[in-house]
Parts: C-alpha cells; structure tokens; sequence
C-alpha cells in the first residue's frame, strides 16, 4: 500500500477548482490543447480583438446550437504500456465536418482502477486532416477508480481544424507491475533495484495482445564489485498471469505470485543485471468516455451579423469533405472580403427535413428567434419538399412565413435559393414546378431585398453532369458545392447587390 500510495500521488491533485456559476477558474490554453483560447469567469476572447463573456458565449451556443452527447468504450487487455503510449479507449468526435463542438466536459470511466491519460488537441489541416504539428498535447493523468467515473470540466469551442480528445489506458494498477518496487539483498555490497532503469513510471514492452514484458534491474553503484549470491523478489500484482522470464545468470521461481530471482554472478561496480520478466493479465478492464455540450458553427465565438440558414442535409454539409469547401463558409467569406461585411453563419438545416419541418420549429420553437439582427437569411427547400410531395402551395406559404420572421427580426436581404438541378427524373420535373411557384412568391412580396436566387436552378446539366456534382443525385460534392457559391456569386453581381 505505501508503495502504490507513492505511485498515485503525482496523479490525484489534477480536478480544476470552480468558480462562480460552475465555470472553472481557469483553464490553461495549453491544458487540453496547444491554442492560444483562454476562457475564465469573465471573459473569452475573440477574433477581431471583440470580447464577449463566457456566459454570452455559452448562450449564444445554447440559442443558436443543437445539444452533443457522444461516447464510446472498449473491452481492453492491458499490455503493459505506460505515459509513452496506452491503449486507446476511444475519442469524441462531432460527427460533422462543418460544425464546431463546445465541449462542456467529458466523462471517463473503468471497470478496473486505472490511470488513464487524455489526449487533448492539436491543430490539423482543414483539408487533409492531418496534424499541422508534431505532437498531440496530453494532460494530467487521471486516477478512475473501479466502477466509477471522472467528470472533466472544459468549456471549449473545438473547431474541426482541431482534432478531438481521446483517451488513454496507462496503467491498471492490479495488473502492473510497476507498482510495487523490487527488492534486492545479498551480494556483499550495497545494491539498488528498480523497474525499467530507474523510472517507476518507464515503458514496458507490448508483445502480443495483453502479454508484455518489463525488466527488474540489479543495478550497483557502490564503488566496488559485488560478491556472493544475490536475491531479488517482486510481488506480482493480484490480476496476472506469469508467463516467463529469462536472464543469464539468473534462476527464477514463483510461487503465489512472488517472483524470487537469484544469481552468483559478479555484478562490476556501476554495473547492472537485467532480468526480463513476461505477464499477461488474467481479466479485461472496459474503459469509456463521453462527451458532452453543445454543437455549434464554427465562427460562433465571431461578434458579427449572421448568416441564417434554413435548409436540408445539402445545406448541412452532408457530401461535402470539410467546411472550407461548404457553400454556406465560401458565401461567408466572400461577403467578407469581397464586399467588406463581415458576418457569422448561423446554419440551421437539418437532414431529412423539408420546410414544413422548419416552418413548426419556426412557428412553435423559436428555432429562427436570434437577438442579432441577421445581416441576411437563406432558405434552400426543393428535392427534400418534392420527394416528401408537399404541395406546392404549402411550400410557397413557408417560403413566405420564414421571410416575414426575417424581415421582422431585422433581417437586410433574404435569398430563395431555386431548387437544385437533379439527375433523378420525377424529381427534376417536380422541382422545376416548384420553383416556377416559389419564384411568383417572391415576386409577390414586391420587396427588392428578398431576391429568388433563380442561377442555383441551371448550375450543371442534371443529365450530364449530376455524377460530378453530386454524390447520389442530391447531396452535392466539393465541386457541387462551389456551383452553389458561384450561382449565388453570380446573382449578385448581375444585379449589383450590396
């Protein structure tokens, strides 16, 4: 026990103190990941030099976000490996390429004590994923006891050109054998012992699934040459199995679990004699973890007049590879450097849906309430309200009902995006009906600032050219998606918008 207690101690002083309104004091950039983003109970910094409080921020996610629970877990053999490396538990991931996640904590878990290691974020290429860097940043190490779990406060905004937190089984500690220290005698002078030359905590080797081995080390500084036989024992720990062990010179035997090694050889001084020592554990440990917060766009944490949008899966994101090649973030940023606007996307799509779906969140559950006034608002409603045959004239009362919402909450332009080319045939004819119809709509509404976006109706030939621009006649590629921006590009600067 005193020597597990020495083994914990660097481990459990590691729970962030809180603050007011449960929020930690502070949480080190370089804690979880290796970005400069510092939150504490007043404020949070933002690009542009503008700072809101962390409360705001948060209330902004909760407002404009979608809640994110996830997890995951394993059954695991423990192989022996340390700080070095561990057996992955698993990571959170967002489950979207273009969204962000504020994390509020993760929870982990094991049925075994353990020490487990989290593997915070490192910065990573929005385009190729891979890391813009060449380590990941670690934490603390957490002690879990058996059958319990951990909560970790973090209060992040994790963007997705950072890569997500995973975690990591260290050490079990009924099954490691660093644990508990070797003892030595014999030898006629002053020997030391120690496991993985000299540092309790060193890697142990994996071999095969849940079998390592790790070295007990004879080791002599005591300024003259040893002499006479020489013992050494260790305590295996409770939840393994001893396979082997090999050394020359050494003769081993182990009954009820203590390893007793003995050797005649002459140990020089500053010399050392290793013994290599192969277990496997008897059980399985399951370790999980979970995450918890909030989903969210990536620019929320930006103080500028969003971008509202209202649409299907194509809107949300689904084919394309990351956010930088969504058409929303393309618009985004060319209304900003383009035309000098700055602005935030607000992306409110879901898959599946079609604007009946949004007219009921609109109507009944503030989905499109925001307390910034929206420097524009989109909607971008065809294949979903034709394959789902909403009829026409329910479509167009949506369309309008959206637009008055906008308009009211102070929006400066709103844009009907015509319903996209499709190589499904039905569907093509359906959508081209329907946008005759939303077209009138808007001309109906006689306003100059709510513009049918009728360049997204011809972007390709849907005959010819689907399979480039689409992955399954709906969801739009990368090169899909830059149809969308060049269509909506193209409407402005015919008809000399802003």
């Amino acid at each position: 026990m005193k020597n597990l207690f020495k083994f914990l101690i660097p481990f459990l002083f590691v729970v962030p103190v809180f603050g007011q309104a449960g929020f930690p004091v502070k949480v080190d950039a370089t804690f979880f990941d290796g970005v400069k983003l510092s939150f504490n109970n007043s404020t949070a910094l933002k690009e542009g030099g503008k700072v809101i409080t962390q409360e705001e921020l948060r209330s902004r996610i909760i407002r404009e976000g979608s809640p994110w629970a996830t997890g995951g877990g394993a059954y695991l053999k423990w192989n022996g490996q340390s700080a070095s490396g561990g057996l992955n538990v698993g990571g959170l991931s967002s489950g979207s390429s273009v969204k962000s996640i504020y994390a509020e904590s993760i929870v982990i878990s094991a049925s075994k004590t353990c020490i487990m290691q989290p593997v915070g974020w490192y910065l990573k290429s929005p385009i190729s994923g891979l890391p813009v860097g060449s380590t990941q940043v670690l934490s603390n190490q957490i002690v879990v006891s058996a059958g319990s779990s951990v909560t970790i406060p973090l209060n992040q905004l994790i963007t997705p050109d950072r890569a997500m937190i995973s975690v990591a089984v260290t050490s079990v500690i009924d099954q490691d054998p660093r644990v508990i220290f070797p003892q030595i005698s014999g030898g006629s002078v002053a020997l030391k012992t120690d496991v993985n030359d000299g540092t309790l905590l060193g890697p142990s080797t994996p071999i095969s699934d849940g079998t390592f081995s790790y070295l007990l080390n004879a080791r002599n500084a005591s300024g003259s040459a040893s002499s006479g036989t020489i013992t050494l024992t260790h305590q295996l720990p409770s939840d393994v199995n001893y396979i082997s062990s090999s050394g020359a010179g050494w003769t081993v035997n182990v009954v009820n679990g203590l390893l007793t090694a003995t050797t005649s050889d002459v140990i020089t001084n500053a010399g050392v004699k290793s013994l290599t020592v192969i277990l496997s554990p008897k059980t399985a440990i399951y370790a999980g973890i979970a995450g918890f917060g909030y989903q969210a766009d990536i620019d929320v944490n930006y103080d500028a007049p969003p971008i509202v949008w209202n649409g299907t899966s194509i809107t949300a994101g689904t084919g394309v590879t990351n956010y930088t090649a969504s058409y929303p973030y393309l618009i985004r940023n060319w209304i900003r450097d383009v035309k000098n606007v700055k602005t935030r996307v607000v992306n409110k799509a879901i898959s599946g849906t079609s604007s009946v779906t949004h007219e009921s969140l609109r109507a009944f559950s503030n989905r499109y309430d925001f307390a910034d006034a929206p420097f524009a608002a989109v909607m971008e409603h065809g294949i979903n309200n034709s394959a789902q045959a909403v009829a026409t004239s329910v479509s167009v009362d949506n369309m309008k009902a959206y637009v008055k919402q906008m308009k009211a909450q102070g929006a400066k332009w709103v844009f009907i995006f015509a319903p996209y080319p499709t190589g499904n045939a039905p569907l093509e004819a359906l959508n081209a009906t329907l946008s005759t119809a939303l077209s009138a709509g808007v001309a109906s509404l006689n306003d100059p600032k709510v513009r049918y976006v009728i360049e997204t109706r011809s972007m390709w030939n849907p005959v010819t050219q689907d399979a480039t621009y689409t992955t399954d006649q709906i969801h739009l590629t990368d090169a899909g998606n830059a149809k969308v921006f060049e269509a909506f590009v193209s409407h402005i600067t015919t008809n000399s918008l802003f």
